[in-house]
């Protein structure tokens, strides 16, 4: 939260861990990220960091999945993944997923400002931000993901790199099943 950015009414502060992200968060306040964004006065760019505090709207909730569960009798492929520096190599395509998992893979190109990891149930059509940084990531961990903040069934994992000039080249989506 800025310092000029007044304290929507109704809302409450919050310290950041380490672990929090804005769509837990969103999740867990029945709210959005975008509602977060705008009641904390953020850029679409800033990344809330450990230890700052930001407002809340109510007070946390167990999250609801939306989307009833679906399986497909096969997984998808992935989507994209031709970009060298734009690569998820676990999970897997299809794996079957419950709990916190890492999205291990790469993310690194010689014109970088941050990359962002999105999630979006297949019954959706737009992806959601998860997280997102501004460090580039040579096969390591690029976000921890927990799957309870999800309803059940198939979900897409998408890894896209963004330029200084907003750009991006072409991102990388892998289909996984949540339980």
């Amino acid at each position: 939260m800025t310092l000029d950015c007044p304290l929507p009414e109704g809302w409450v502060t919050y310290t950041l861990t380490d672990t929090d992200t804005l769509f837990a968060l969103a999740a867990a306040t029945g709210s959005s990220v975008n509602e977060l964004i705008v009641g904390n006065c953020l850029s679409g760019a800033e990344t809330p960091l450990p230890g700052m505090t930001i407002a809340l709207p109510r007070p946390f909730v167990e999250p609801v999945a939306v989307y009833a569960p679906v399986v497909p009798e096969a997984s998808p492929p992935q989507v994209g993944c031709t970009f060298p520096g734009s690569v998820i190599t676990a999970p897997l395509p299809g794996e079957e997923l419950d709990g916190v998992f890492s999205v291990i893979g790469t993310a690194s190109q010689d014109s970088f400002a941050y990359y962002r990891i999105e999630i979006r149930p297949d019954a959706a059509q737009l992806f959601n931000l998860y997280s997102r940084s501004e460090v580039q990531i040579f096969n390591g961990t690029l976000a921890e993901v927990n799957t309870h903040l999800f309803g059940d069934g198939l979900h897409w994992i998408r890894l896209t790199l963004v330029q200084p000039n907003g750009e991006f080249p072409t991102p990388c989506a892998i289909p996984v099943i949540f339980r």
